[in-house]
């Protein structure tokens, strides 16, 4: 689903050949999960994909990134945070 998700945008601005942030994404259940797919996927599908702005509100659903029992969203985005991938300078750059 991310490949389906994000690839119109990746391949509209990856020609621009400048570093990419995902912007206002996020996930209102397994939270945990999706930032998973989202720590797997970038490196490999979308490699000038180099920050990601995870949408941290309670508007039209509750998107807060939270550790609650079974539900370790923030963890998971703090992971991610930390993988070489998104260290600076930026991998394959």
């Amino acid at each position: 689903m991310l490949k389906t998700q994000f690839l119109p945008f990746y391949d509209s601005w990856v020609p621009h050949g400048k570093p990419m942030m995902l912007g206002e994404t996020g996930a209102t259940t397994d939270q945990a999960t999706y930032l998973a797919q989202l720590t797997a996927v970038l490196p490999v599908t979308f490699p000038d994909v180099h920050a990601v702005l995870y949408y941290d509100s309670k508007s039209t659903s509750d998107w807060t990134l939270v550790d609650t029992p079974g539900q370790l969203g923030f963890t998971q985005f703090v992971t991610m945070g930390q993988t070489p991938y998104f260290g600076f300078p930026f991998v394959g750059s």
